[in-house]
């Protein structure tokens, strides 16, 4: 790969085009004597008008414009937004976490949407080097209103489209110092509120290598390129890593330039970036569109070529793409060669022989046929045209297949022929009319309303013994709720569908499933649909069901029986068409009243009476005691996954994270990101470690939630809403306090935190909030 990197002087041109609009902008900080207040001031310069201005009563350590119009503002314990735009005050959005503690700022960051923000600090990793600094970072949910604490040298956000996925998805990537020998940093690519109802995306972590010289080396800056969904990590010392987002591969490495860097900033008309060194050239460092996708072909790796070629809608030579799209059929990724052949402009290879190519390739085991993997991506991002209308209708008739017809036509994805109708014409007159007519063969569709007044009958459906089947179960279903001691069993998917009334009434969903209100006649059931996505297995789903049936306790949520149905869909096995099977996977549970602990704690931000919120505690660590003993790691814990019953009882629910250990089993590693961002122990996400802290650590926020209705980690500000008098209130503080430390090893366990609360077990007839 060639970059166009062009060295200039910190010239007045080339400055406008970095920042454009801030030239126009300036905001001066200046120190009022005698106080620690700042004065903030916004200029118009080109007006020569003042703005805005504002006295502060923290000290500003950093500020910068995350956005044209909005002035981001770090003081040493808070973070303020600060729009240009009418009379608004600095908003606070929120406190500094405690692993920002005596660190220099150098970067903050937001999103697109504005919903996710990241503040990074630097600080001396060993007192005697200080040359050698650790990586601190703070990233924050806006509409959660909860932090996570990340190891992290530099980061940014990036807005891309995960294959499968028809909405823009939201990533945080970050460079840590690697846990790994081989390697000094790694990055990491995780996405942010994933959509339950579409494919997740598996968290990325590589290493970054340096060359022996380059060891002191450390990374400075990041910038994606919206338009090529590449990361860019620059050093301090000028080296560049270019990496391919949803892979993570890396595409390229180069020193490009000898003098350090400052700082960098995107630019978002080139899909690349700026950056300034120390003797004050201007660096601009971007993608040569004529040689990126030789490039890539030149380092095998073509899938990476067609997928920037798709990305930047590159105008790559018709030869350059036959020859990826050869190299990925042969190399069996077939689905990335449909999605070349459908996408590519003019389609040039939308062909019978490109058809007829996938017609003999190969089965893969456990994955459909190479044809129907290319007719499913054709009639997902387009209509088909009429050849290939002609030959997806034949394999949909010739397996009897007549509803899936119907339904591409009314959502016109067939193009409507003479030749089409002819062939449907055989085994349905109706549906051939409505082709002719769609395809406005007029004399044909005369000739065809003739013979459908005459061929035309009508089927009147008899008795089934359907009916009486499904009351049976329902009867039975409504034994088990009524007998606590009943064992879980299975359930039809029609039974559910008919006790939720077609799936009609939400009353919760998560990351991988909705859950429905069921109603029988002896009360109220919960089923959870879960979502079937490429990232579902039946061995996760055959995990959560075991948990669910060693789990038996008070304060976990009761399990009644769970459904692995199945629905037909038309597949292609052994060269013939078939009705294939499409998984249904749900579970079924006790319906439980008061909802969850996070719509309780919405409604009411400080909680209730003490003794309410400690009976939720309670209840909370009796229910993580039960399950730990039986060797279960919950792994999602939240306020969200805690429900609570009539009398405001916890139960712990949700059970898709979880893992059952093995008695010699004390920890595992995984290289997936486990939990809910805020509730996600570090050391699952420095280093992949899971153990019985990872559920202990979550805990500690929900404390802190309950005790003050924020996830803030700072002891020091409780005060303002707790009665610090009361003992069960300070051994609750030291408790969460305790569960919340970055090393696990000093997080106390579930049996040590119940004798602590044992032995304070008294009645507090007044409310700790003042």
């Amino acid at each position: 790969m060639e970059t166009k990197l062009q060295r200039r002087k910190l010239e007045l041109f080339v400055l406008e085009r970095m920042f454009r609009f801030f030239w126009s902008l300036l905001n001066f900080t200046a120190r009022l004597p005698g106080t620690v207040h700042d004065h903030l001031q916004i200029f118009n310069i080109e007006a020569k008008t003042r703005m805005k201005r504002k006295n502060m009563c923290e000290e500003v350590v950093f500020w910068k414009w995350i956005t044209p119009k909005l002035l981001g503002l770090v003081t040493q314990v808070s973070v303020y937004h600060w729009s240009i735009e009418g009379d608004a005050e600095p908003i606070k959005m929120f406190d500094r976490t405690a692993n920002l503690a005596n660190t220099r700022i150098i970067n903050y960051r937001c999103d697109l949407a504005e919903k996710w923000l990241v503040l990074i600090g630097l600080a001396s990793d060993v007192p005697e080097k200080p040359h050698l600094v650790k990586g601190d970072a703070q990233l924050f949910s806006v509409d959660q209103q909860c932090s996570q604490a990340l190891r992290a040298h530099a980061a940014c956000f990036a807005t891309f489209k995960v294959p499968g996925n028809e909405n823009l998805s939201t990533f945080i990537c970050y460079v840590s110092k690697a846990t790994n020998a081989g390697h000094t940093f790694e990055l990491h690519v995780v996405e942010l509120g994933a959509r339950t109802e579409e494919p997740g995306f598996s968290k990325k972590q590589v290493g970054i290598f340096f060359t022996p010289r380059l060891l002191i080396d450390a990374s400075l800056a990041m910038e994606f390129s919206q338009k090529y969904g590449l990361i860019s990590v620059i050093t301090k010392l000028g080296v560049l890593f270019i990496y391919d987002l949803e892979t993570a591969t890396q595409v390229y490495r180069d020193r490009i330039t000898s003098d350090p860097i400052l700082l960098t900033a995107e630019s978002s008309t080139t899909g690349g970036f700026y950056a300034i060194n120390t003797r004050g050239q201007v660096l601009h460092a971007t993608i040569n569109d004529a040689t990126i996708v030789p490039f890539c072909m030149q380092l095998n790796n073509y899938k990476l070529a067609a997928n920037l070629a798709k990305r930047a809608n590159l105008p790559v030579a018709k030869d350059l793409v036959v020859q990826i799209f050869q190299e990925l059929f042969s190399q069996t990724e077939y689905k990335e060669a449909a999605e070349l052949a459908v996408e590519f402009p003019q389609g040039h290879l939308r062909t019978p022989e490109t058809i007829a190519k996938f017609k003999i390739a190969p089965l893969q085991l456990g994955q459909a046929s190479p044809l129907l993997q290319y007719f499913d991506t054709l009639l997902t991002k387009s209509k088909l045209d009429a050849y290939e209308s002609l030959e997806l209708s034949r394999l949909a008739i010739n397996q009897n297949g007549r509803n899936l017809l119907e339904g591409w036509l009314a959502d016109e994805k067939l193009e409507c022929s003479e030749e089409l109708g002819n062939f449907v014409k055989r085994v349905d007159n109706d549906l051939a009319l409505k082709i002719y007519t769609k395809a406005r063969e007029n004399p044909i569709v005369v000739a065809a309303f003739s013979e459908g007044s005459i061929l035309s009958s009508n089927i009147t459906p008899g008795p089934s013994s359907e009916i009486a089947d499904l009351a049976s179960e329902i009867e039975a279903l409504e034994r088990i709720l009524s007998d606590a001691s009943a064992q879980p069993t299975r359930l039809s998917y029609a039974l559910l569908r008919s006790v939720t009334n077609n799936f009609s009434k939400v009353i919760g969903h998560g990351g991988f499933a909705v859950v429905y209100q069921g109603v029988l006649q002896n009360g109220k059931i919960a089923v959870k649909k879960l979502s079937i996505s490429d990232g579902f297995s039946d061995e996760l789903f055959v995990d959560e069901i075991e948990c669910l049936t060693k789990a038996k306790h008070n304060n976990v949520v009761r399990y009644l029986g769970y459904c692995a149905d199945t629905q037909g869909e038309l597949m292609e096995f052994n060269g013939r068409c078939v009705i294939a099977e499409v998984p249904k996977r749900l579970l079924c549970f006790e319906y439980v009243p008061n909802g969850s602990l996070h719509r309780y704690l919405k409604g009411k931000p400080c909680g209730d009476e003490w003794q309410v919120r400690y009976k939720i505690i309670k209840g909370i660590c009796q229910g993580l005691q039960y399950l730990h003993k039986i060797r279960i790691n919950h792994l999602d814990l939240k306020p969200g996954n805690i429900l609570l019953d009539v009398g405001m009882e916890p139960k712990i629910a949700d059970f898709g994270l979880s893992r059952c250990f093995d008695e010699e089993q004390s920890r595992v590693f995984t290289k997936h990101v486990y939990g809910t961002p805020g509730y996600i122990a570090p050391e699952i996400i420095n280093s992949g470690e899971i153990s019985f802290k990872s559920d202990i650590f979550a805990f500690g926020i929900i404390m802190i939630k309950l005790l003050t209705g924020h996830n803030d980690y700072d002891i020091e500000r409780w005060h303002k809403s707790l009665n610090r008098d009361c003992p069960q209130v300070k051994r609750c503080i030291e408790i969460a306090q305790a569960c919340v430390d970055d090393d696990q090893h000093k997080r106390p366990a579930i049996s040590e935190i119940i004798h602590k609360l044992d032995e304070l077990e008294t009645t507090v007839d007044s409310p700790a909030i003042n």
